[in-house]
């Protein structure tokens, strides 16, 4: 049984890892109101040097030289979010990763389902990734985020569900599993667009609830905390082309005590503790980039996730 929530836990709740739902890991065991935040970084160098040497004796040499080196930078963004570091306020796109979970590797497609509404009445917008790995494990996840929640900055994951199928030491052929989790507080991934290098790092910690609904298993929560850390830009290549990245890391810890089943007669069943580090680097209109994801489990089982874009379609990268 603990083998088994084990499995559960890496396919569908990518903690502790590093994007949306503290990992936007589809493999790894597990990142209100939504509000504009339009960051205007408008520069304005507007330069008036009107001269004016006007002699009355009717000749007029009023000479003008009004000079207007006016510099607008401001990032013309479609979405209502305006962090063009992610861009789940866009519709439309889609993207495609390589990935990795203990050397098996596999693929992911990520795309965007628009807004709706999460299990605590919170308008988010919603964007799913269906995964495949070569040994016939398969998951979709559908991350609910939220912008600027609660009148703090940044992207917010407040749940999520994943549905597929798993294997493992105990599980030699495919089995479906059907998850849901909700993070209390909800889990900041992402700072404000104008906080971008700027924040050097943040902490947090949060609940994260679990819920197998195959069977209907209440599985308690987990305890999720740790520190994201800014690295500076980044230079990577994308499409040929040499662009800025955003690179942020993510020490974590994620506490899971075990659920009861035998209704107070016994031990919990299945807990663990997982420490992790996550090195994502992120492109401004294009999103995740990169991410590598090493954690440890407390019995020494060790879980290694990768992800790298390979290609994208509806988004253009902004430098």
């Amino acid at each position: 049984m603990r083998r088994h929530l084990l499995l559960l836990a890496s396919f569908s709740v990518a903690c502790g890892g590093g994007s949306y739902n503290q990992g936007k890991d589809a493999w790894p065991g597990d990142t209100g109101d939504t509000n504009e935040a339009d960051t205007d970084t408008d520069t304005d160098t507007d330069t008036d040097t009107d001269t004016d040497t006007d002699t009355d004796t009717d000749t007029d040499t009023d000479t003008d030289t009004d000079t207007d080196t006016d510099t607008d930078t401001d990032t013309d963004w479609d979405g209502d979010c305006g962090n063009i570091y992610d861009p789940i306020d866009l519709s439309g796109w889609e993207k495609s990763y390589t990935i990795a979970e203990n050397g098996i590797s596999g693929s992911m497609t990520m795309s965007s389902l628009g807004t709706g509404w999460d299990p605590s009445g919170n308008e988010v917008y919603m964007v799913m990734e269906d995964s495949t790995l070569t040994n016939g494990n398969t998951s979709t996840m559908i991350h609910n985020i939220a912008c600027d929640f609660q009148g703090v900055g940044g992207l917010h994951s407040t749940s999520w569900t994943a549905n597929g199928t798993a294997t493992g030491e105990f599980i030699p052929t495919p089995t479906p599993f059907s998850m849901e989790g909700t993070h209390s507080p909800a889990f900041r991934y992402l700072p404000d667009e104008s906080e971008v290098n700027g924040v050097g790092s943040w902490s947090y910690s949060y609940d994260m609830g679990l819920y197998e609904s195959q069977n209907g298993f209440d599985l308690g929560a987990a305890t999720v905390s740790g520190t994201f850390v800014e690295l500076g830009t980044v230079q990577v290549s994308l499409n040929g082309q040499s662009v800025d990245g955003y690179r942020l890391t993510n020490t974590y810890t994620f506490d899971y005590p075990g659920f009861d089943i035998t209704g107070g007669f016994g031990d919990p069943t299945g807990a663990f503790i997982r420490d992790g580090y996550v090195d994502q680097v992120w492109i401004p209109g294009v999103g995740l980039f990169s991410e590598e994801h090493v954690s440890t489990y407390d019995d020494g089982t060790e879980l290694n996730i990768s992800k790298q874009l390979d290609s994208y379609t509806g988004l253009t990268p902004i430098q």
